[in-house]
């Protein structure tokens, strides 16, 4: 039977992704460097459906992807800002699928690099399968027959107030706090984690909203 194998799959994201793929009866891998936190994950999801394997990404993959086998690998393991292909090139050599949940702009469009190789082995290689660039292109695609024309879009983040902060990230958005970013056009000057101010959210309430 196919298995996803979760890198970082016992923390912020992969968590919730592991429970989501196992209540579809998927089996799940959860890997990690903590033994006990991946044991006690896979504990609480269905029984038969999650395995652990406690491993660095970034030093043993390889050897990994041969012993255990993976159809797909979906990659937690953030801040992606600061992060190169490897894992992904890895993933491709092994012709594994791969995806991850890269918010990070430039991290996200330069995965293009590697369709090459990706389309050479047969598998698909997702980056950007998060938050802002996943939902919010997904809720335009739902609601774009709507409109006649679509001119401009005014989207951003809100943090939940019960969701965990965890440490990747934590560093990912202390990582361009202040920083310039890739200007857009009709734009001026704008830098990470400014212009913050007051959204209602009707049903939800206020929110800091950057």
């Amino acid at each position: 039977m196919s298995k996803v194998l979760i890198l970082g799959g016992y923390g912020n994201f992969g968590k919730r992704v592991a429970r989501l793929l196992t209540r579809q009866d998927i089996p799940v891998i959860i890997a990690g460097r903590d033994a006990n936190k991946a044991q006690i994950l896979a504990q609480a999801l269905p029984e038969g459906l999650a395995e652990t394997a406690i491993f660095d990404a970034r030093q043993t993959l390889s050897e990994k992807l041969k012993a255990l086998s993976p159809t797909v690998v979906i990659n937690t393991c953030g801040p992606f800002q600061t992060s190169d292909y490897a894992v992904a090139e890895t993933c491709i050599k092994h012709e594994v699928h791969y995806i991850d949940l890269a918010d990070g702009r430039n991290f996200v469009t330069n995965i293009r690099t590697l369709d090459g190789k990706a389309k050479r082995n047969n598998v698909a290689v997702i980056s950007g399968a998060s938050t802002v660039p996943g939902l919010t292109s997904a809720v335009i695609e739902h609601l774009r027959p709507q409109f006649s024309a679509i001119d401009w879009l005014d989207f951003g983040i809100a943090p939940g107030q019960k969701a965990e902060r965890g440490l990747a990230t934590t560093q990912a958005i202390l990582g361009y706090v202040g920083k310039k970013l890739k200007p857009c056009a009709g734009y001026g000057a704008r830098y990470g984690w400014q212009d913050l101010h007051l959204q209602k959210y009707p049903g939800i309430g206020s929110r800091g909203k950057l």
